[in-house]
């Protein structure tokens, strides 16, 4: 990395989504795999990327970079119309709960 100039390389290693070809080759989500309101107790909601981002593509804009091809993760078409709360719904969402998984560079 060091020869291509990056001064400072990182490497992020992120936990497993059981999406797209994880889920096919592994298995899904399970039921009981999914955020709850007890989940959240005594723990600090912004902790989670979706609670202060949003991910902006050609087609739209999304709550979170792991489900941009998720039909019911798209938030609008323009940062304006996503400066609101979303249902953390999605099984994804619990695995950032689970893991402190966040796409945000530190």
């Amino acid at each position: 990395m060091r020869s291509l100039n990056v001064l400072n390389p990182r490497i992020k290693i992120l936990p497993g989504f059981l999406l797209g070809r994880l889920a096919e080759n592994l298995r899904n989500y399970s039921d009981n795999e999914h955020v709850t309101e007890k989940c959240f107790e005594n723990y600090n909601i912004t902790n989670l990327q979706c609670s202060t981002s949003r991910m902006a593509t050609q087609t739209g804009v999304y709550v979170c970079p792991i489900l941009v091809d998720k039909v019911e993760a798209k938030m609008g078409d323009t940062i304006e119309e996503t400066l609101r709360p979303f249902p953390l719904s999605h099984s994804a969402c619990y695995t950032c709960r689970v893991t402190g998984m966040t796409c945000k560079s530190e």
